[in-house]
């Protein structure tokens, strides 16, 4: 058994498996091993894959069919023979070489299922986007080392920039769901309610390219994208009611109705047909004095 299982899924990102990669081997913890799950390249990542396992002993490249991020994350998670688990995007980097080793030493010695850190936004360079307030953020910023509960985990869920333990995963049998779009949160929103607490660290773990690939009405541009994205907030809404997480579910209802409002996406054909097959019961979710209950029934009765 290694220390930490890195799990990076790749797909046509060859320009930035060099800085990712680095960015795993300067770690000043060196008990890992990182898992590369090729899905289904089309430039050439896999050649600068084995040319870097040529470098690195600790390196393993699985390849498999495009099925999307969420299942060559649950791929790697199969292989992974790491004590704990981080994931690692192609196109991002750690940021503080000590962090990997700072959160496993003490996740390990004080017993925790899940040590979590830092976010910020980088460039397109790799350098750190000065503009953005990461304190006053929409990211929960720790400033200092806690013990926290699950709703003191904050929106967006970035469930990057953790540490899980392996063995919990497995028991708990979290893994990603095959959504093309919005797989991370339900996989986090799970994590959350399998555990009591978790600790929390002031460390600037994870350097997050956000730059690339765009908005999220760039990037979800066709049917079955739409559809998944829509149905990970109905798969969020089931999880939170189930486990009376209600503070989450209020906000995370919030983030749906944005979603629908923005950029004219309420008048979406696509979107339109998606929510009222997903949610011709949105009475379950939303009570009729909320400002989404208004949005859900223009939707799905006009």
């Amino acid at each position: 058994m290694v220390a930490i299982s890195v799990i990076m899924p790749v797909f046509n990102s060859s320009g930035f498996l060099n800085e990712s990669i680095d960015s795993i081997q300067k770690q000043t913890l060196k008990d890992i091993e990182i898992i590369c799950v090729d899905d289904g390249s089309t430039d050439n990542s896999v050649d600068v894959l084995n040319d870097l396992k040529d470098e690195y002993e600790n390196i393993k490249i699985i390849c498999q069919e495009n099925s999307g991020p969420g299942v060559a994350r649950n791929t790697g998670i199969e292989n992974a023979k790491g004590e704990y688990i981080a994931f690692l995007d192609s196109d991002d980097i750690y940021l503080d070489n000590t962090a990997l080793e700072k959160m496993y030493n003490l996740g390990k010695s004080e017993d925790f299922d899940l040590i979590c850190a830092n976010l910020k936004r980088i460039n397109r360079d790799y350098t750190i986007d000065t503009h953005y307030d990461f304190i006053n953020s929409r990211f929960t910023y720790f400033y200092k080392k806690d013990v926290l509960n699950s709703e003191d985990y904050g929106i967006p869920f970035a469930f990057y920039r953790n540490l899980f333990k392996r063995s919990f995963l497995e028991e708990n049998n979290i893994i990603f769901p095959n959504l093309r779009f919005g797989e991370d949160p339900v996989f986090m929103v799970n994590v959350l309610t399998n555990i009591n607490k978790f600790l929390a660290l002031p460390l600037d773990l994870y350097g997050y390219n956000h730059s690339i690939g765009g908005g999220v009405n760039e990037k979800i541009f066709n049917f079955r994208r739409k559809y998944d994205y829509i149905k990970h907030f109905k798969d969020i809404f089931d999880i939170l009611k189930n486990n009376n997480l209600n503070s989450i579910f209020s906000i995370y209802k919030i983030e749906f109705i944005d979603y629908l409002i923005y950029s004219n996406n309420i008048h979406d054909k696509e979107i339109n047909v998606i929510i009222k097959t997903l949610f011709k019961n949105y009475e379950e979710y939303f009570d009729e004095n909320e400002y989404g209950f208004f949005i859900m029934e223009y939707i799905v009765k006009y």
